[in-house]
């Protein structure tokens, strides 16, 4: 087992705070911080690259606390990581590059939006397996980070506001 894949030991550097702070203000302050724990359908990952978004810092100032409990005070900022998987919660899969899935395997490079996990300026993160990816071989870490939710806005402008229907035909 590499050091990159030994299992954690019970703190970690985070991006975290104990209080909302305003957007405009300087980011949370990078504290010890107890390492989340693998629960059913989720996966632990040693974080080795994060990318921000613009909705990170609303999360970091509490304005989708009262829309979604998950947004709470207890939880690194940061959505999109990109990583090795070091623990694996029960019957957790992961998304292969061709849409297929399969168990998700201690050492799996992945990528992925976090979101719904406990945030990505972290050194490990727990996430929703379904948000996780495997990563392609050709992107590095910090490349694949910078993916997840940039694509998805992408996507969603094409969906719902472009001209054109995207797609064949």
């Amino acid at each position: 087992m590499t050091e990159e894949t030994q299992k954690p030991k019970t703190t970690m550097r985070a991006a975290y705070s104990a209080e909302f702070v305003p957007v405009g203000t300087p980011p949370p302050f990078i504290e010890d911080a107890p390492i989340p724990v693998s629960a059913p359908g989720m996966l632990l990952v040693r974080n080795l690259a994060a990318s921000f978004n613009p909705v990170d810092a609303y999360i970091a100032a509490g304005y989708l606390a009262q829309r979604n409990p998950i947004f709470g005070k207890c939880r690194s900022a940061g959505s999109d990581f990109a990583g090795v998987v070091v623990d694996v919660g029960e019957g957790a899969t992961v998304t292969l590059l061709d849409g297929s899935t399969r168990p998700a395997l201690i050492g799996d490079l992945v990528f992925g939006d976090g979101i719904v996990g406990t945030g990505s300026f972290s050194e490990y993160v727990s996430v929703l397996a379904v948000q996780a990816v495997i990563k392609p071989p050709g992107l590095s870490f910090a490349e694949a980070a910078a993916i997840p939710l940039a694509a998805l806005t992408s996507l969603q402008v094409l969906e719902e506001h472009a001209a054109t229907p995207v797609g064949p035909g």
